[in-house]
This record gives structure tokens, C-alpha cells and sequence, in this order.
């Protein structure tokens, strides 16, 4: 049976922040919450090699203080996106990557969805909008660059019909 054990030397206590797994490098991430009253937007990284937690230092811009975001790991960058900062929700994607982020619109605007990803997309489902609760699943697509055969860098999202019967 298995049980729960407690992290020692964790980041301070938040709720409502994303969590993304990155199994290339044996690591999770979480980014930003909130605890009772501040905004954070701050990324913190427990790295299940050495068994430690790291606060990951950004360089430049970088995304407003939020919560209710969702977050995921693809082509080796952390993406975070929506989310609420208090005021207003967010529709905005920033990307992680060499320390540094880059910021980018994206055409819907929600909070609190969750976020997967499979292959070389990720998949976005649910969550909140104006309208209150959604049912709508996002698919977010990494081109493939032809000179090089590899990913780029940015995808583009685009709306999952549904299946029509359901």
C-alpha cells in the first residue's frame, strides 16, 4: 500500500499554481498560485535525481503574478498558459526555456482547464471562461522546421471539433 511522504526545503505554500512533468530530464515544475491574498510568478523545480528543489532564476520579462494557469512541458520548454491575475483572465502562452521567457497571444480565454500532452502536441480541456464553465479541448501543434527535420520552436492552437453524437 502506498503511502504520502512530505518534501522537506519545498517552495512556500501556494495554491492554485500549474505543475507540468518533464520526463526527458526527471523533473517537475510549478509555476506560479497564489496563497491567501499575493499573486506569484515564480518557477520552482524538484529535480527526482538529485531529490532537491530548485528556484529556477529568469532573465528579462516575464509573465504578471497569476493563478489558475495550466502548464506543460513540450520540446523541452515549459509552457505556461491562461490564468487569472486577480482582475481579470489571461490569454497569453509564455514559454520557459534557457532561463528566459517569450511571451504569446493565443485566441481563447480561459482559466483552470487542464493541460496534456501526446507526441508532439499538447491538449487543453475545459476550464473556465465568461461564459462559465467550457467543454472545449484546444489542440496546440509544434510545426515541423523543414530544413532541419526538427520541431519549432512555436505551434500554433487551434479549436478540437467535437465528435458529433456525444
Amino acid at each position: 500500500e502506498g503511502r504520502w511522504q512530505e518534501w522537506k526545503d519545498s517552495p512556500q505554500k501556494r495554491m492554485n499554481y500549474c505543475i507540468a512533468t518533464d520526463t526527458i530530464n526527471s523533473q517537475i515544475a510549478i509555476f506560479g498560485g497564489r496563497d491567501n491574498s499575493v499573486y506569484m510568478n515564480d518557477i520552482w523545480s524538484y529535480d527526482f535525481k538529485s531529490e532537491n528543489w530548485y528556484f529556477m532564476y529568469t532573465t528579462g520579462v516575464k509573465p504578471s503574478p497569476r493563478a489558475y494557469s495550466s502548464c506543460f512541458f513540450l520540446n523541452n520548454q515549459l509552457h505556461v498558459i491562461s490564468g487569472f491575475d486577480g482582475s481579470q483572465l489571461l490569454n497569453e502562452m509564455w514559454i520557459f526555456s534557457n532561463s528566459s521567457w517569450t511571451s504569446h497571444s493565443i485566441n481563447f480565454l480561459k482559466m483552470a482547464g487542464g493541460a496534456h500532452v501526446y507526441k508532439n502536441s499538447a491538449y487543453f480541456f475545459g476550464g473556465i471562461d465568461k461564459k462559465g464553465v467550457s467543454g472545449e479541448v484546444w489542440q496546440y501543434s509544434l510545426p515541423t522546421v523543414a530544413s532541419t527535420g526538427k520541431f519549432a520552436s512555436v505551434g500554433a492552437w487551434s479549436l478540437v471539433e467535437p465528435v458529433k453524437g456525444y
